[in-house]
């Protein structure tokens, strides 16, 4: 592949402070890069740095081949497109002279606007699907019928890479994927596209590579596999989560949740059976910090799936202080669950699904159980409160 910028020990400074602590990292041609991290990681600073807005107090940019401190403005506008965050634009200006702006770069300062530059600007609003707004004030577009013409503005440059400062921020989930569909496209044909994005699972679907920026520092950079994961997202969101696999879309997803907030490690639970109501169980236990074992569940079934992603890993030999069984609809189920059951303190499940499973030796063992009040035949949704409450309501 080719490298289209370096930045190399990238530092900067802004009220006294250093936003930015000795970044480096490489861009290559046709990559959809996404910059991920916490609000006030220095996602924008960084942009601007590479771009020359903010003065670099160290390090070095160069951009296809040239040091970008040694260029001239238009030199750089030929080569990058940067659209900012919030930019402010004057009242009365419509869609079609925002874009055509764009072509200052490759015009002297005494030229007008010819022929091949309105040709350019009319295939960059009709790519983003805006050029029938050519003539409407920008005032009176929508946020989503704005961005698009902002981001054909960018196009109209003509840049082999485009910066975009959260080009989707505050636009409803249809302009999202929009814009991040567009810039795929891009990059298909060849383009760099760097976009500082805020929906991780967004940008995992679509970008090629994330740099997640936690305080002014790459904490990873990567393929989304390599960078969202747990323990990152801890690190630099301070977020509990899961990160996960969706088997329906193939797509990452994160699900997070408040987790064991007393920090106390508790006693292990085990969850039995599959299906809905042994996976709700299992994500209740999980939630609230519980080191969760696995017994009698198919390996295809929800349930496995959820234990994977939730990184179940207790050994067999594991005290376990409360057991879950629901959803066991075989004899071999039954017969990988039952020693499980058998060595929890406490172990609740639904008789009337089970008992068709039972050996003479189980049943009577178990009759002595319920009496004991060890077992309790109860509800999946009477088993759930007992795991949301910690495994022992």
């Amino acid at each position: 592949m080719q490298t289209v910028l370096t930045a190399e020990h990238i530092s900067v400074t802004l009220g006294g402070r250093e936003i930015i602590h000795d970044i480096s990292f490489n861009l290559q041609r046709g990559e959809f890069v996404g910059i991920i991290g916490p609000n006030g990681a220095g996602k924008s600073t960084l942009l601007k740095a590479i771009r020359g807005i903010y003065h670099a107090g160290a390090g070095e940019v160069t951009l296809l081949g040239k040091d970008l401190q040694h260029m001239k403005e238009k030199e750089i506008a030929r080569e990058l497109a940067y659209m900012q965050q919030d930019v402010q634009i004057g009242f009365g200006f419509t869609a079609e002279e925002i874009v055509l702006s764009a072509r200052y770069p490759y015009l002297s300062w005494w030229e007008n606007e010819g022929e091949e530059d309105r040709k350019i600007v009319e295939e960059c609003m009709r790519f983003t699907g805006v050029y029938t707004l050519k003539d409407k004030a920008v005032q009176q577009l929508s946020g989503g019928e704005r961005q698009r013409v902002l981001l054909a503005k960018v196009l109209a440059q003509q840049t082999p890479i485009i910066f975009l400062d959260e080009p989707t921020a505050s636009l409803d989930l249809v302009y999202q994927e929009e814009i991040f569909r567009y810039c795929c496209r891009l990059t298909e044909a060849g383009k760099t596209v760097v976009m500082i994005c805020h929906d991780l699972e967004m940008s995992a679907r679509f970008c090629s590579r994330l740099v997640l920026i936690a305080e002014g520092r790459i904490h990873a950079d990567g393929k989304p596999t390599e960078v969202l994961t747990q323990e990152n997202l801890q690190t630099a969101f301070g977020l509990q989560s899961v990160v996960y696999r969706n088997p329906l879309t193939d797509n990452l997803n994160i699900y997070s949740y408040e987790g064991n907030a007393t920090g106390v490690p508790r006693a292990a639970a085990a969850v039995c059976g599959d299906g809905t109501a042994a996976m709700r169980i299992l994500r209740a236990l999980h939630n609230s910090g519980i080191p969760v074992l696995l017994g009698g569940a198919a390996p295809d079934s929800l349930v496995a799936y959820g234990a994977e992603a939730f990184g179940v890993t207790r050994q067999a030999g594991t005290d376990i202080a409360a057991a879950f069984c629901y959803g066991i609809h075989s004899h071999s189920a039954w017969a990988a669950a039952y020693p499980v059951l058998a060595r929890a303190q406490r172990v609740y499940f639904s008789r009337a699904e089970t008992e068709d499973y039972w050996s003479a030796a189980e049943a009577a063992c178990i009759q002595e159980k319920l009496a004991a009040g060890s077992w309790q035949d109860c509800s999946a949704e009477q088993a759930y409160a007992a795991a949301v409450s910690g495994g022992s309501a």
